[in-house]
């Protein structure tokens, strides 16, 4: 069971390449469509289609297939949301993805609850619509989250009138219970967008790096400085620790996808740890306008001079805070030349 959700997991990864692609919302729309058919057949099983479809005696298989879609749909939101922020601030709502598409595996019988089933539906549901309204009104922010969680409840509402009509008998037994555990999830995902733990989907940091200089060779072409991390690092060929010659300043370069048509800022906020103080002590954050559409996402750069030597990071954020990531590294006023090496960006 491990071993098919670890492939079943690398086989989504594999699959899903892009957020604004129509092949990877197809995907996630139609498992959205199997779930709420299932779940509808299961709510009116003794309705007269249900009866012509013989969905009592294929219950078992129903309920096989819309565990499935559930950890296809929370497998490709673990995949586009950890894409797009920082773990620091993000775990815990990644970590309750994982827990949901772990249950589709090691909690089935959870799974086969209807109301717990028409909980799950929902939350997968707003869990899609934060990042898809963004793209299709090629905008972020505040608005439209709001709109996806009001748009979320619309659909609800249409989707718990088919299951009056197929079952009034166990709607009007059902329906508090199903209201109250929507309001519940609506909640939740407002405290944790307006808390930042929400990561900034459709965004996603694709490379980030500290460069001793910077410079622009052509149109879109970048050629950065850096010092070589020692030869048994195998995992990271760019040295964290900067040895400058007093007054240099340092660079940080990243590069953020975002979908095609959205046109946004991201800030690179620079912060110096204060040994005495015992915390980050935020000095800068600097604007840097970004637009969609690249698939190694948009470049940019941001520079510092009169760095304190100690502990640096920056973090690459929206302007609400959201963290797409960071970079730590250390200042150290050095009089010796260190060999530097040059890259194209």
């Amino acid at each position: 069971m491990p071993a098919a959700i670890l492939v079943g997991f690398l086989l989504d990864t594999i699959t899903l390449n892009r957020i604004d692609q129509i092949f990877d919302n197809a995907i996630l729309v139609t498992h959205l469509l199997i779930v709420s058919t299932g779940i509808v057949l299961l709510f009116g099983k003794n309705s007269t289609l249900a009866k012509k479809l013989k969905v009592e005696e294929r219950e078992n298989l129903i309920n096989t297939i819309i565990i499935f879609s559930f950890g296809a749909l929370f497998s490709g939101f673990i995949i586009f949301y950890t894409r797009s922020g920082s773990l620091s601030s993000s775990w815990p709502f990644i970590l309750m993805l994982v827990v949901l598409m772990l249950g589709t595996e090691l909690k089935k019988t959870y799974y086969q609850n209807l109301i717990l089933q028409i909980s799950f539906l929902y939350l997968a549901l707003f869990s899609y619509l934060i990042f898809l309204l963004p793209l299709i009104f090629a905008s972020l922010g505040v608005r439209m989250f709001i709109l996806s969680g009001f748009v979320s409840l619309g659909i609800m509402s249409l989707f718990t009138r088919l299951l009056k009509k197929s079952n009034k008998e166990r709607y009007v037994e059902f329906f508090p219970k199903i209201r109250k555990r929507v309001l519940v999830i609506f909640m939740i995902f407002n405290i944790l967008y307006f808390t930042n733990i929400i990561p900034p989907v459709p965004l996603s940091l694709k490379f980030k790096a500290v460069y001793h200089s910077i410079n622009i060779v052509g149109e879109n072409i970048y050629e950065g400085t850096y010092e070589e991390t020692n030869w048994y690092n195998i995992f990271r060929k760019r040295s964290r620790v900067i040895h400058r010659q007093s007054g240099e300043p340092a660079y940080v370069f990243a590069s953020v996808f975002a979908p095609t048509r959205i046109r946004t800022s991201i800030y690179h906020s620079w912060q110096y740890y204060d040994e005495e103080k015992v915390k980050w002590e935020k000095t800068d954050r600097i604007q840097i306008p970004i637009s969609g559409g690249r698939e190694d996402g948009f470049r940019g750069f941001s520079m510092k001079e009169n760095l304190l030597p100690g502990k640096w990071k920056v973090v690459i954020e929206t302007q609400r805070g959201q963290r797409l990531g960071q970079i730590r590294f250390k200042i150290k006023d050095n009089d010796t030349v260190y060999q530097l090496e040059t890259e194209r960006l």
